[in-house]
């Protein structure tokens, strides 16, 4: 990926990979409604330059309805045909009906803006410059953020990144106080990606304004969708972020990855989703920062706020209210146990989780037991055993 700042977009070349300027929206609705119906007929739909449809739709719209009542299937009697048809074809006709109506509203504010398909080049360098011009404004407000491009076979796309490291997530409960600063080391990155050719096409359409933009969040099936919400926190102790899924394949199928895992945004959707479709990222660094940075009972997570540290951390006072709202993990129920048996002592005793952030890591039996003083006796005796041990192997 390019940086922003430096990155220049070759309009030529995205109109020759992707659809450009106002016959894009319903250029597209015709892909997805050919996509889905491909089995069923033989000839595709298409739009001619006037916004008209092209000869031959019709006979493919009869073709599709003969598909969706499923007259190939065999069935035992004539009535179970009927039935079929009655009940199991009605979504499907439901779902064929919604696309046509759709792509002919489009058609015909097209016809009647006496809109013609043609070579929006101009029109699409005008909206890259106005975004990116925007863009670079709006990232000299903001200090912990960083902005992207990048191309693939298919699209091109802008990456807004904002990052956090070695943070706070401060803990409250319902309607009352902050009541504990839960310290997570690491990095914390939530990303906002998006289709700039999609949202070129839609400063085009809105007359080369930000206001009332349509920008489509990414969901089950909406090859439309214009950008996602993701996110990750990498640290070296297997801590969960409360808003971040812990699997990469959590909704996998809107694009996520392990860089980019699907992010919970609770109450804060309207918000976050309104500054998005403004181009608002200023703002949205606002609310961002609020999602990650507390932990409010009122909003359910994708992780328990215990995700966010292991056993009984130092941070965490014996006294503190925070143990009277949430259970005290014990030494023998913590998760990072498993993580420390059989490393080495040295890193046990100076960069784990343990050493560095619990504090009760003198009662806990497996710290005690992974970083023991073994004496002569003990270390000849273990030699020994390990001695053994190989020379019974070397005999199998």
């Amino acid at each position: 990926m390019e940086n922003l700042l430096f990155y220049n977009l070759d309009i030529k070349e995205v109109i020759e990979r992707v659809q450009i300027g106002p016959q894009a929206r319903v250029l597209e609705l015709v892909e997805d409604f050919n996509d889905q119906y491909r089995g069923m007929m033989t000839k595709k739909l298409g739009i001619t330059k006037k916004f008209y449809w092209k000869p031959g739709a019709y006979d493919t719209v009869k073709e599709i309805i003969c598909g969706l009542q499923q007259f190939n299937r065999k069935a035992q009697t004539l009535s179970k045909v009927v039935k079929r048809v009655r009940t199991e074809s009605i979504y499907r006709m439901r779902e064929l009906d919604q696309r046509v109506i759709t792509i002919e509203e489009l058609l015909t504010e097209f016809k009647a803006d006496g809109a013609i398909m043609q070579d929006n080049t101009d029109d699409a360098v005008e909206a890259w410059e106005l975004l990116k011009n925007h863009l670079i404004e709006q990232l000299s407000n903001i200090s912990n953020v960083d902005m992207r491009v990048e191309e693939t076979d298919t699209d091109y796309f802008l990456w807004i990144t904002y990052m956090w490291t070695d943070f706070n997530i401060s803990y409250k409960h319902a309607e009352g106080h902050d009541i504990q600063d839960i310290f997570c080391p690491g990095n914390l990155d939530i990303g906002i990606k998006m289709s700039i050719t999609k949202v070129i096409n839609e400063i085009i359409r809105n007359k080369f304004t930000f206001e009332n933009l349509r920008l489509i969040c990414h969901g089950y099936g909406r090859r439309r969708a214009c950008y996602s919400i993701g996110g990750s926190y990498n640290n070296a102790f297997g801590l969960q972020h409360p808003y971040i899924a812990r699997d990469r394949q959590w909704r996998s199928g809107e694009g996520y990855t392990e860089g980019h895992k699907y992010i919970c945004i609770g109450n804060l959707d309207t918000e976050i989703h309104g500054c998005i479709r403004a181009l608002d990222f200023v703002s949205l660094g606002i609310f961002l920062e609020r999602l990650a940075l507390h932990f409010d009972t009122r909003t359910g997570p994708m992780n328990q706020i215990s995700a966010c540290y292991h056993g009984q951390p130092k941070f965490i006072k014996d006294e503190s209210e925070y143990y009277d709202i949430q259970s005290r993990i014990r030494t023998d129920d913590c998760g990072y146990r498993s993580m420390i048996e059989d490393a080495p002592m040295k890193f046990i005793k100076e960069e784990s989780y343990c050493a560095l952030y619990c504090g009760v890591k003198d009662k806990c039996e497996t710290y005690i037991r992974n970083t023991k003083e073994l004496t002569r006796e003990e270390r000849e005796r273990a030699a020994i055993e390990q001695a053994t041990i190989n020379a019974a192997r070397r005999l199998q």
